[in-house]
């Protein structure tokens, strides 16, 4: 598994999804991209932020980056320490270069780590539910806007 980890919806979700969106072909893309923006960038990481792990030192204690510059940061866990990058019809969550080191025990790389903790995947599996509804939802709106009626 790799540290940018994707989701999955399962296949009567992606099947719903698909009749949806060839009903109005010209417009679902844009809708897709728009919820997903809209759903992904506050909400995916803050569910992720709420299951990481809190070591046990000081949190803020100086700490010495790659670069040997020593700094202060919060936790992780109670810091903005995720970004979004958005994509066509998707997006990835990563961490910003602050707290890179959160690959190392999502992943259980490094001696200390003795396990893959895998809070990114579990994180981003809470919200795919709420994701896809809101998929759904957003194109029931634009079909019902684009062609009138009922679009179930």
């Amino acid at each position: 598994m790799s540290a940018e980890d994707s989701w999955d919806i399962s296949f009567v979700d992606i099947d719903r999804l698909q009749e949806k969106m060839m009903r109005i072909p010209e417009l679902s893309e844009k809708t897709i991209n728009d919820i997903l923006i809209n759903s992904s960038e506050v909400r995916v990481p803050q569910t992720m932020r709420e299951i990481f792990p809190i070591s046990k030192r000081n949190p803020t204690q100086p700490i010495t980056l790659s670069n040997r510059k020593k700094v202060t940061i919060g936790h992780a866990k109670t810091s903005d320490s995720l970004r979004v990058r958005h994509e066509n019809l998707g997006f990835t969550v990563r961490p910003k270069d602050k707290w890179r080191y959160l690959v190392f025990p999502d992943l259980g790389i490094g001696w200390r780590n003795p396990f893959e903790q895998e809070f990114m995947r579990r994180g981003m599996e809470r919200e795919v539910p709420t994701i896809t509804a809101e998929l759904e939802e957003g194109l029931d709106q634009a079909i019902n806007k684009e062609l009138g009626g009922i679009s179930k």
